[in-house]
């Protein structure tokens, strides 16, 4: 089984919706922290990949 753990990371605190949570809409999809701004889509597919380049990196698979 492959476990990531990341909480409160940079005094951030919340966290990124999936798509499908982004397109159901409501207030998660507003943002961390202050709410500012909204996610696309598109978000998941970016953390999910950068997750794996540096668990890549750092040899884990």
């Amino acid at each position: 089984m492959n476990l990531w753990l990341a909480a409160y990371c940079n005094e951030g605190f919340g966290y990124v919706p999936s798509a499908r949570v982004i397109r159901e809409g409501g207030y998660e999809t507003r943002g961390l922290i202050s709410g500012d701004g909204w996610f696309a889509p598109p978000v998941q597919d970016s953390l999910v990949a950068k997750v794996a380049e540096l668990a890549t990196k750092v040899g884990r698979p």
